[in-house]
Formats: structure tokens, C-alpha cells, sequence
């Protein structure tokens, strides 16, 4: 699926229902990139293991955050576009 045609797909889908992408260093930047994600969930583990892709690569963008909750060893933050398009 190209960046475009994945981009369309998306919004006929996030007109019927929630779309979740756990994971996806090829797809969620492709989206990003096209404003099309409204949450994040990001599962934080206090370890260190040296570099890793990032996430927020190219342009920053402004984010609230909804909520953190525990979850074992790690911590789930919620975070919402502030000013969403």
C-alpha cells in the first residue's frame, strides 16, 4: 500500500471506528507525516539500551497529555494532538 492510497484507506476507516497501529516504524511515520494520527500511546520502559528509532523525526509537533498509568515494569502515557487540524 503506497502513502497515499494508506491515506485514504485510514480516513475511511477512522470514519467508522478507532484505528490502533502498535509498533510500526514504517506506517505510523507515513501517517504522521499526513496529520492523520489523533492519540498516542507510548509504553516507556526506564532501561537504557543505547539508539532506537525515533519517533517525532521530522517536524515537532504539540502534545497533551491525556494520562499515565502504570504497567509492570514500563508506564503508558496518553498523549493528544493540542491543536489538532
Amino acid at each position: 500500500m503506497d502513502g497515499r492510497h494508506g491515506a485514504e484507506r485510514h480516513q475511511q476507516l477512522k470514519q467508522q471506528h478507532d484505528v490502533v497501529i502498535a509498533g510500526s516504524t514504517s506506517i505510523v511515520p507515513r501517517l504522521m507525516g499526513q496529520d492523520l494520527v489523533d492519540e498516542y500511546r507510548l509504553l516507556v520502559f526506564a532501561l537504557v539500551l543505547g539508539e532506537s528509532a525515533r519517533l517525532f523525526q521530522d517536524k515537532p509537533i504539540e502534545l497533551e497529555l491525556i494520562s499515565t498509568e502504570p504497567a509492570g515494569p514500563a508506564v503508558l502515557l496518553t498523549y493528544r494532538r493540542a491543536n489538532p487540524a
